[in-house]
């Protein structure tokens, strides 16, 4: 049974459907506003929604547009994200990008539309890549839709930079010679994993069964928020790393009478970074610039030349996208010396004849 629709009024505003969600539209002092109602199931719980929200305005109890300034909606997306339980990963990024995003400071929320171009001007000249700029748009629009008030149109940016590093086997060993064992132990692990240096530093060994062979990420842990489960005992290699650690953290558990909780440690505490350090290694190993990330690449390449199904290897290495993996499938010159090896053993009928002997009367045999 279709149900009673109320009737539309022009000053009243509209409501449409759009993106599997219904939204409402209304005026206020000459403007017009927009939002999506996720909790309407019906048009007519819509037109319920709008009613309340004009009744919001006329009450003086939706959020004053004229006096919202950006020092608002950026703390309320802060208390937001802390609500809601965010990822350290996600607050810290949030933190980060608005320590750019003060360029707003003291701005009325209707005026940050009009400054957004020259905020992207502003962070190009400072030296700030497409990406970064992208990201930091994204939370400036994310402020908006907390905040419930029209989002401003972002400028579509052009990303390039992505990076193409990865490592041949002498450069890694080469820089596992200037790490530290605790840091040369993480170093290991991401290159024959692919791990994302995060997940590795966070590893704990109530997710490692040594006994199955199996290391667990649970879900939200992971960047993507999804689980996953790498079957270190099909690894030799790998069994043995993670059996070594198990012996040093027992060792140091009984010397000193505590728990030590993380896979990887500096004498029980937990590593928080390794930028430095790395940043060394890879400057007395003669690779200077290679990034740690490099090895999340060179993981994806080796599983590419292995020949390990692009679905299976995207479980192994936590990409949630193709195109992402894709993306770190590099190519390297010895990847396409080898083609052209195998194209060139194929052309058999492509090479000389060798000369024939003519006949006194020139005619071939």
């Amino acid at each position: 049974m279709n149900e009673a629709k109320k009737p539309r009024h022009r000053r009243r505003g509209r409501v449409f459907f759009h993106h599997n969600r219904w939204w409402i539209d209304f005026s206020r002092n000459g403007k017009r506003y927009r939002e999506s109602v996720e909790s309407a199931t019906s048009e007519s719980e819509a037109w319920d929604a709008l009613d309340k929200r004009r009744a919001e305005v006329r009450e003086g109890r939706w959020p004053d547009v004229e006096r919202v300034r950006y020092e608002h909606l950026a703390a309320r997306l802060e208390h937001h994200y802390e609500a809601q339980g965010a990822r350290p990963r996600l607050l810290a990024r949030y933190r980060q990008s608005a320590a750019h995003l003060v360029f707003f400071k003291a701005t009325p929320a209707r005026e940050i539309a009009e400054n957004v171009d020259a905020y992207v001007v502003h962070r190009r000249r400072e030296g700030a890549q497409p990406a970064t700029i992208k990201l930091e748009l994204g939370f400036l629009g994310r402020m908006f839709r907390v905040a419930k008030l029209p989002a401003p149109e972002m400028p579509r940016l052009e990303i390039r930079n992505v990076r193409q590093g990865f490592f041949e086997p002498r450069e890694l060993r080469a820089v596992l010679e200037h790490l530290s064992p605790e840091l040369a132990a993480v170093t290991r692990f991401g290159a024959m994993t692919g791990w994302r240096k995060s997940e590795i530093l966070g590893l704990e060994w109530k997710n490692v069964d040594l006994a199955r062979g199996l290391v667990h990420l649970p879900p939200g842990t992971t960047k993507n928020g999804q689980g996953r489960t790498y079957p270190v005992g099909a690894h030799p290699e790998l069994a043995a790393l993670l059996q070594e650690q198990r012996e040093l953290t027992t060792a140091l558990e009984r010397a000193e009478g505590r728990i030590v909780q993380w896979v990887f440690h500096r004498a029980g505490a937990p590593i928080r970074d390794l930028d430095h350090a790395w940043k060394r290694a890879v400057r007395e190993a003669k690779v200077p610039g290679r990034l740690f990330h490099d090895l999340r690449r060179t993981a994806v390449r080796d599983l590419e030349r292995a020949r390990v199904p692009r679905s299976v290897a995207m479980k192994l290495t936590g990409h949630l996208t193709e195109s992402v993996f894709k993306r770190y499938a590099i190519v390297d010159e010895t990847d396409l010396a080898e083609g052209v090896a195998k194209l060139s053993a194929t052309h058999f009928g492509t090479r000389t004849a060798p000369n024939r002997t003519r006949s006194a009367s020139g005619e071939s045999d």
